[in-house]
């Protein structure tokens, strides 16, 4: 495919059959930044070479980067992620109700 033909005409088709919908969102998100261990020199050692430590591989893209990133933070032998999580659940009354921390 090298272009698109006819998209202005698209447009208003689109928005004929289109119903505006109007509701309010009950759900709030909640963002928590936490703090935990990982493995820096696989970090910067990733970042420096660009080269997956796991593949022994060039990486070639951004997602690559970002995965190869993502599993270097993700994949540290201590358990300094899980106990953030506990933590984090521990206060909430919601994870209260699932059974996951004793007696209800």
């Amino acid at each position: 495919m090298d272009r698109y033909i006819n998209t202005g005409r698209l447009i208003p088709l689109r928005n004929s059959i289109l119903i505006n919908m109007n509701f309010d969102r009950q759900a709030v998100s909640h963002h928590e930044d936490v703090c935990v261990k990982y493995d820096i020199s696989a970090y910067k050692d990733i970042m420096r070479s660009r080269r997956n430590i796991w593949d022994n591989e060039s990486i070639v893209n951004a997602g690559e980067l970002c995965y190869a990133l993502y599993r270097a933070v993700n994949s540290n032998s201590d358990e300094s992620q899980s106990a953030a999580v506990i933590e984090i659940l521990e206060k909430h009354p919601r994870a209260k109700g699932l059974g996951i921390f004793g007696a209800v």
